[in-house]
């Protein structure tokens, strides 16, 4: 693949999921929680499938996008049925496990993903088709759970709504409850008009929620945290790891450090607050960005030079470069020398050749050569961003997911999908800029950002810890 078509190949998932994460909210509150699941569950299944049994590029990308409207769809529901359907005392827990699954099930295709990668002809093709089967499980598991009390109520449905709460609850005393459900559905019906954005934007404390809200999911996007994540292998390629398989293993441990932080923030959250743990992990993420900006000026500076034009390629634009950075710096240039002697023996810029990046187009890398640069400045920066990440990650998914400071009249879609709708369009910016464009000094403007909003987020959060209601 290009770099274009891997920028593409990502980026037009996560498009479709921003779009489509709206979308939801619409379906939601026409349909119900529990057909729109149906739906994305069907949905992503049938892309799973189509991307196993892909022929050409054309159908790779179709095939993702199908599985962009699958995610979309299911980002904006599950959370939603999830905490109307548990119990008080349970529902930011619940919430929080839901991301702590997501995160595992990424850990488990990753592991999937390294034992096909000896398949060098097929094993892609099991890599993306298997993702078929958890849906597929999830498409048919849903069809023996309820749908979700709360929706119920809203269209009128009181005896189903009655007999779902009984039976999800395990006792028949429920009315109290249901007496809570059917005053705040009604209080929300008052608001069902043109102006219920308008309702949320002058109501002070929604106002604050929904920027502090839609904040966080921005800035936890502009770290790059997913980026890194989709582009891990790539990354370790980079770094001067050779084999597919050993890169895709190593990318692997990547998400078993996003995984096994996650169960760490799972567990501090109720423990530190999620206040706390926010501006904690916000904090980590600024140490880590700065060693990743550092790192990245260091690399240049030391660079090694452009010492050899290669034969016939004196008109070409990547002659023109004069070190290894600048070189890679454009995505249509690679780096090119001899392992013999001296450690960058007869250094090139060549250009790539976009069938295969590992070569160039002419001269003598256009066949496989040994080729070893090793940058472990980038490392030290990467541990902590994944590991701070991923902690605040869950404070924020436990706060704003359930909504608990935006309060039960404003548990809608108008917030929660305007939310996800921003961190989906925040990571597809960022997916398509392929990791060969990172560069000295680019990361710490985010970092900066991140400054910026640490303090801001101190000032504009409450202070006072509440548990979901």
């Amino acid at each position: 693949m290009s770099t274009i078509s891997k920028e593409l190949f990502v980026s037009v998932t996560i498009g479709l999921a921003c779009l489509f994460s709206l979308v939801g909210g619409v379906l939601n509150d026409w349909i119900g929680r529990k057909p729109t699941t149906l739906l994305a569950s069907l949905v992503f299944t049938v892309g799973a499938l189509l991307l196993g049994f892909a022929s050409n590029l054309v159908t790779l990308i179709i095939g993702r996008a199908i599985l962009g409207i699958g995610i979309g769809l299911a980002s904006t529901t599950v959370p939603v049925y999830i905490a109307e359907c548990a119990p008080a005392h349970l529902r930011g827990q619940l919430v929080t496990l839901n991301n702590l699954f997501i995160t595992g099930g990424q850990f488990v295709a990753s592991l999937v993903d390294g034992a096909f990668s000896y398949d060098r002809q097929n094993g892609w093709r099991y890599m993306l088709g298997l993702a078929s089967i958890p849906s597929l499980i999830q498409l048919i598991g849903f069809l023996f759970l309820p749908e979700s009390p709360r929706w119920l109520i809203s269209k009128g449905y009181y005896q189903r709504a009655r007999a779902v709460l009984a039976d999800i609850r395990g006792t028949s005393e429920i009315n109290q409850e249901l007496n809570s459900i059917q005053e705040s559905t009604k209080a929300n019906a008052k608001g069902e008009s043109f102006y219920k954005i308008w309702r949320i934007l002058k109501t002070p404390h929604v106002r604050r929620a929904l920027i502090v809200g839609c904040g966080l999911q921005f800035f936890q996007q502009l770290c790059g945290i997913n980026s890194v994540m989709y582009y891990s292998a790539s990354i370790i390629k980079m770094a001067g790891v050779q084999s597919d398989t050993a890169a895709i293993w190593l990318a692997s441990m990547t998400a078993g450090i996003n995984f096994i932080f996650t169960i760490v923030g799972v567990w501090l959250v109720d423990r530190i607050g999620r206040r706390k743990l926010t501006l904690g992990s916000l904090t980590g993420i600024i140490v880590g960005l700065s060693v990743l900006a550092i790192s990245f000026k260091m690399m240049a500076s030391d660079s090694p030079p452009v010492t050899l034009i290669e034969p016939g390629t004196q008109n070409f634009t990547c002659s023109k470069y004069s070190s290894c950075s600048t070189c890679t710096e454009n995505v249509n240039c690679g780096f090119c020398y001899d392992t013999h002697g001296a450690k960058y023996n007869n250094a090139s810029c060549v250009s790539v050749n976009q069938t295969s990046e590992d070569y160039s187009t002419t001269g003598r890398c256009s066949s496989p050569t040994n080729i070893n640069v090793t940058h472990s400045e980038f490392l030290v920066g990467f541990i902590p961003d994944v590991l701070c990440s991923r902690n605040g990650s869950n404070a924020m998914d436990s706060e704003f997911r359930n909504l608990s400071i935006m309060g039960q009249r404003n548990r809608k879609f108008s917030c929660n999908s305007c939310q996800l709708d921003l961190q989906f369009d925040c990571f597809n910016d960022l997916s398509n800029t392929d990791t060969s464009s990172l560069k000295n000094w680019n990361v710490l403007p985010v970092c900066c950002h991140h400054c910026y909003w640490t303090d801001f987020y101190d000032r504009l959060s409450p202070r006072n810890e509440r548990s979901s209601t």
